[in-house]
């Protein structure tokens, strides 16, 4: 544990979770952004981490228009992610060099739960992290970066919620 806490203030990045619709604030509560942060130090190499990483929920109809703009997908979906690079002023300013947006869908996210019978809470989570390995430059676009960044998910998943059950 000494390790991780050595490893945690070389290199800690910035959650941020901000949204302007009011039933989407109880999802700061159900997220830990220590363990977020925590689990990214311990499970990502240092050089994929980001600095800064904004976590946003919007509606489905917002999520929608993002994914088709961004990826030619007509649908909703629970998570996109953003990465951002830049040397602009206010970047130099606050001493990053690339911002990340995670989208969630919260109220996707809550059907997909009642679908699959998983709480709201741990799906979230999954979302999340899910969403946190793409700005961490993790793919599934083939089976190999697949299984990579499967891999990382469930270890985090497990290590840090307790939610890796082998399903």
């Amino acid at each position: 544990m000494i390790q991780a806490k050595q490893n945690y203030n070389k290199k800690k990045p910035k959650i941020q979770f901000f949204t302007e619709i009011p039933r989407f604030r109880q999802l700061k509560t159900a997220i830990s952004i220590n363990n977020l942060e925590l689990s990214l130090i311990n499970c990502v190499k240092q050089s994929q981490i980001p600095r800064l990483i904004q976590i946003i929920p919007i509606t489905n109809e917002r999520i929608r228009t993002l994914n088709q703009k961004y990826r030619n997908k007509d649908q909703v979906t629970d998570v996109l992610s953003f990465s951002y690079q830049n040397s602009d002023q206010i970047f130099q300013q606050l001493n990053i060099s690339t911002a990340n947006e995670i989208f969630l869908a919260p109220d996707f996210i809550k059907q997909q739960s009642l679908k699959h019978k998983q709480s709201f809470a741990d799906l979230t989570i999954r979302v999340i992290i899910h969403g946190l390995m793409h700005v961490c430059g993790y793919t599934h676009n083939h089976s190999q970066d697949f299984h990579q960044m499967q891999k990382v998910e469930k270890y985090m998943l497990k290590s840090y919620y307790n939610l890796y059950s082998g399903d």
